[in-house]
């Protein structure tokens, strides 16, 4: 089923692929533990918009957002935009959702102007978008 709306909500965390020890896509649902640093995104509430869509067995995906430019550093963004990365977000009911993995990671691409960063993040999957639990939770 394709995926794509506009997410009123504006929590965004991403993690490089090497703050992950532990991942794993399990019954429709995402276990994975977090050691190493994360980049949590003040997304301009409304600017949200992610795209999940089946296509010849992979699940395409392209997530948009803004945030003002004093938000990140120039730095924090050239770490993201050479890093792999898992996106973790809150979907329109509240749960906390995780976009692409560690073996298929997710690429950021940005673009400063007019006192906003505009964050682009492409790549593709074999598993839509999950629900995230922690290992402890099981």
């Amino acid at each position: 089923m394709e995926r794509n709306f506009i997410n009123p909500a504006c929590r965004v965390v991403l993690h490089p692929v090497n703050s992950l020890s532990r991942f794993a896509h399990i019954n429709g649902v995402c276990h994975m533990t977090v050691i190493g640093p994360n980049y949590a995104i003040p997304a301009t509430p409304g600017s949200v918009s992610l795209s999940d869509k089946p296509k010849d067995g992979v699940w395409e995906k392209k997530h948009t957002m803004s945030m003002s430019d004093a938000a990140i550093s120039a730095v924090e963004l050239g770490i993201l935009a050479r890093s792999p990365l898992v996106m973790e977000y809150r979907d329109e009911r509240g749960r906390t959702m995780v976009s692409g993995s560690p073996t298929h990671p997710l690429t950021l691409e940005y673009q400063r102007g007019g006192g906003l960063v505009s964050l682009t993040l492409s790549g593709a999957c074999s598993e839509p978008d999950t629900e995230r639990y922690d290992f402890d939770d099981v």
